[in-house]
């Protein structure tokens, strides 16, 4: 039976010059105690992949949306009388590029957040059917979500039918060119492709124009990222409370200063050492990094 390893809780605090100022409390923080902790934040790093997820699908909605807006600029700098062609399939690479790389992490973000609340719960727990059927509503009453979502399957068998990046503009020949970019779609490519898309969707595809804007479906589709994220989180409250308060607690018990990083030391200090040579950090800064996203929320 292997001897079990002694624990204390203390705390690292930055000092000026660059020296660390160390902390460790006298009293052994017991087993039991250590278990009780562990129980209590083990909700912080359930929840740190989907929020990070999340945050990863809107930077590339944003990357994409910047995206537009600088081939908008350089229209304005470049009339569309002298190289267009040639700025037109430039431009569309970038925005194939970045719409690929939106799609595939709201794909991520999807199914790890489906799995991650089976694991962490159970297939058929509250949680988990509360959550799955908030996103079956949103995907039955949503073409964009059920287009978008097959999208991203298609677009790893066939590549994105951009019929083309359509620009309107007026006043070309002055200084004050007002320059538009929208994505346009062929929704013949898509019903001719051999893809095989569901009923729902094919049938709703056949009522688009032979072209048509796909911009307002993705915004549409990002829209109902966060109202999932929103969701994921409002199913987590419970838990996520209770490792707030467990850690609050234990900081205020030991009295651990706010501008320091507790920490829980691992193992007796060598003779040689001024401090245990293994640490374990009390994750108290992505605890309110994750905190910071159900108070965006209205959550907390």
């Amino acid at each position: 039976m292997s001897t079990p390893i002694r624990k204390r809780i203390g705390y690292y605090k930055q000092q000026e010059a660059g020296a660390i100022d160390v902390n460790i409390s006298e009293k052994d923080f017991s087993d039991e105690s250590y278990v009780e902790y562990k129980q209590c934040i083990k909700i912080v790093f359930e929840l740190q992949p989907i929020i990070m997820l999340h945050e990863a699908t809107l930077r590339n909605y944003s990357e994409l949306e910047a995206s537009i807006l600088s081939s908008e600029q350089k229209f304005k700098d470049k009339t569309l009388k002298n190289g267009s062609q040639y700025l037109l399939v430039t431009e569309g690479v970038t925005i194939i590029q970045r719409i690929n790389n939106f799609l595939a992490s709201a794909s991520s973000f999807l199914s790890v957040s489906e799995v991650k609340l089976e694991k962490c719960y159970g297939k058929g727990s509250n949680e988990e059917k509360t959550w799955n059927q908030f996103r079956n509503e949103m995907h039955k009453d949503s073409f964009a979500y059920q287009f978008i979502y097959d999208l991203r399957n298609f677009s790893q068998h066939y590549q994105l039918p951009i019929s083309t990046l359509k620009i309107k503009g007026s006043n070309l020949t002055t200084d004050d060119k007002d320059i538009n970019t929208e994505i346009f779609i062929s929704r013949d490519a898509l019903l001719n492709s051999g893809f095989s898309w569901k009923k729902s969707v094919e049938d709703e595809l056949e009522k688009q124009d032979e072209s048509f804007d796909l911009s307002p479906l993705l915004r549409e589709y990002m829209t109902i990222i966060h109202r999932l994220l929103d969701k994921y989180l409002e199913v987590n409250k419970t838990r996520f409370k209770e490792g707030v308060e467990y850690v609050t607690t234990l900081r205020n018990t030991l009295k651990i200063p706010n501008d320091t990083t507790p920490v829980i030391f691992l193992g007796d200090t060598a003779t040689d050492k001024p401090v245990p040579e293994h640490t374990e950090q009390i994750p108290v800064e992505l605890l309110h990094w994750i905190l910071e996203r159900y108070v965006k929320t209205n959550i907390a």
